[in-house]
């Protein structure tokens, strides 16, 4: 069954008696040609009555229609609800329309009622990942507190302002919350050009690399190096111990770069954000965007502590690969 089956894709037992997948941009013809191959992966003589619904067509185009009410009326009330019902081959059901055009973008109407279907996509953090957070923070802290005074000073003899940086970012099941940085740029600086360049990098038209906007003269000389050495990124240490970012994960976006994704891309905000993560050890810099999350599902979908472990030894070496390579 996994090689019918994307990166982008999930399925699994729903309840004890039903098998759910979940296909993001598959039509309603592949969407109904996996149910009956799982039919018949499970050795039902004939196939069994199955439900396709269309996603995310009714929930974009309809706010009123929320996976939130689907969930709490049941199949069938969802079925009377959506007008587009009509009956598929093999006593399937089939609701809704085709799936959603290949430009389709979250911040369309009724994007926020995507939200519910992130709610329940989304696996819970497991307890481990989570005290692995706590000890790895209180540990950094401890160990890199001569990097942050480092920082500080720095700052502080280069650039008049404040020596953090607070942004909100978009992390774990689309919730926003203030990030913190060593500050790297003149203070009160425009964020239009950031905004353009990300644009362009998340297009699908661009095999460009994702690295950070580093040619920018709103950054200046001494945040250049807390840039390119990662040290602005330790005050992330703090965010971790507050529970909105975890050591490992995807990193967490800005508001308008979430608007400029695909449904697809919105996979990877159903883990925790992290300080580092498969990205940052598979290539970082030499990847695009594309690549990037692909990564981001792929570490979600095989979430395990070994996983986390290795790519937290990987995290030094990855770092010091690229300042060999471009030097500080």
């Amino acid at each position: 069954m996994n090689s019918r089956l994307r990166e982008s894709d999930t399925f699994g037992w729903y309840d004890a008696g039903d098998i759910a997948a979940i296909l993001p941009y598959a039509s309603h013809a592949n969407a109904f040609l996996i149910g009956q191959a799982i039919c018949q992966m499970v050795d039902i003589p004939k196939v069994g009555s199955f439900t396709v619904y269309s996603y995310p067509d009714h929930w974009v185009n309809d706010p009123e229609l929320c996976l939130a009410s689907a969930m709490t009326t049941g199949k069938t009330a969802l079925a009377t609800d959506l007008t587009a019902t009509a009956s598929g081959s093999a006593g399937a059901t089939v609701v809704g329309g085709p799936r959603a055009g290949a430009g389709e973008r979250r911040g369309e109407p009724g994007a926020a009622c995507l939200s519910e279907v992130d709610d329940f996509i989304a696996k819970p953090m497991p307890a481990w990942k989570r005290a692995m957070d706590i000890v790895g923070a209180l540990l950094g802290l401890c160990l890199c507190s001569p990097l942050f005074l480092l920082a500080a000073v720095g700052i502080m003899a280069t650039s008049p302002g404040p020596i953090f940086f607070r942004q909100t970012r978009i992390g774990y099941k689309r919730r926003p919350f203030t990030l913190l940085k060593f500050r790297s740029m003149a203070p009160n600086c425009a964020a239009e050009k950031h905004r353009k360049f990300m644009k362009h990098l998340i297009s699908q038209e661009t095999d460009r690399p994702h690295t950070k906007l580093t040619d920018d003269e709103r950054i200046f000389p001494f945040g250049l190096f807390l840039r390119k050495t990662s040290i602005d990124e330790l005050p992330q240490l703090i965010n971790v111990l507050r529970g909105e970012m975890s050591l490992v994960g995807p990193r967490p976006c800005l508001d308008y770069e979430a608007e400029e994704y695909l449904l697809w891309h919105s996979r990877r905000f159903y883990s925790m954000p992290g300080l580092t993560g498969l990205w940052q050890v598979s290539g970082k810099n030499r990847l695009s965007f594309q690549q990037m999350i692909r990564l981001d599902i792929q570490y979600i979908k095989r979430l395990s502590f070994w996983g986390d472990v290795k790519i937290l030894l990987k995290t030094l070496p990855a770092v010091l690969s690229i300042l060999l390579e471009k030097g500080p």
